[in-house]
């Protein structure tokens, strides 16, 4: 039985083995990152067709269309791993971080998890 997993990868290389895996059982993946070099740099280490899409998961509407697009391409989702996020240190003040933090790492998480509730296989 084949399956589809929506990837989030923030840092695609640090979960290769992970992605490697599934796509050596079958599953077809689609990889969702800002950065769509990084991302086909990834997918040419991996077996089989990836789906890719550059997407800031901090903008809502993007992640729909990413997830509405891949779902197009390879049919509903199966899964859903939410490995993006950013971290660091944060000061407050003009080096202050705190929206972007949270915008990526909060909302960005959720946006993707409703995208993929909206699209799940029955």
């Amino acid at each position: 039985m084949r399956w589809d997993e929506m990837r989030v990868a923030g840092h695609p290389f640090i979960e290769t083995p992970h992605m490697d895996r599934l796509a050596r059982d079958g599953a077809r993946l689609t990889l969702l990152a800002r950065d769509v070099t990084r991302l086909r740099e990834t997918a040419d280490t991996l077996p089989g067709d990836v789906h890719l899409a550059a997407c800031d998961i901090r903008v809502r509407a993007k992640v729909d269309r990413a997830f509405a697009g891949a779902v197009s391409e390879l049919g509903p989702v199966h899964a859903l791993v939410a490995g993006s996020g950013i971290g660091g240190a944060n000061h407050d003040g003009a080096d202050d971080r705190f929206d972007e933090i949270v915008q990526t790492n909060l909302n960005g998480t959720y946006y993707c998890c409703a995208a993929a509730i909206r699209h799940l296989a029955p």
